[in-house]
């Protein structure tokens, strides 16, 4: 798989279900200077990771037509993409260790807006300078 693109600003994909909560997200990280793209399901997160290349994937665990953690193995085995940032997030407190597999992190819901910034500013990526 090759390396991500040069690009101005980094790129996070959302894989949410739930438009209210990735317009949220994607609102609070544009406003921190990223490009955002959003997936509805499993499979367009697959497919926007693999079409993308982005520099950190955000995925909601219980997300349809293959599931959040079977798309991060898969992301993880066949994408051939080892470096990948994900963040894994659901409103389930008690995750299995299996499904968190492949993540970098992991997030609880409701996202708390500093523990985000804090955990996108550790991936070390350049958004604008009020970040």
């Amino acid at each position: 798989m090759k390396a991500p693109p040069n690009r101005a600003q980094p790129l996070i994909v959302i894989a949410e279900p739930d438009e209210d909560e990735s317009s949220l997200l994607k609102a609070i990280l544009k406003l921190l200077g990223f490009q955002v793209m959003v997936a509805r399901d499993g499979k367009q997160a697959i497919r926007l990771v693999r079409e993308k290349l982005p520099d950190v994937l955000m995925i909601d665990l219980t997300l349809t037509k293959s599931k959040g953690a079977a798309a991060v193995a898969r992301i993880r085995q066949e994408l051939l993409l080892p470096d990948l940032r994900m963040v894994a997030i659901s409103t389930s407190k008690r995750i299995p260790r299996t499904s968190l597999r492949g993540s970098t992190v992991f997030l609880p819901k409701p996202i708390d807006c500093e523990q985000l910034c804090r955990t996108i500013k550790k991936f070390s990526l350049t958004g604008n300078a009020a970040f």
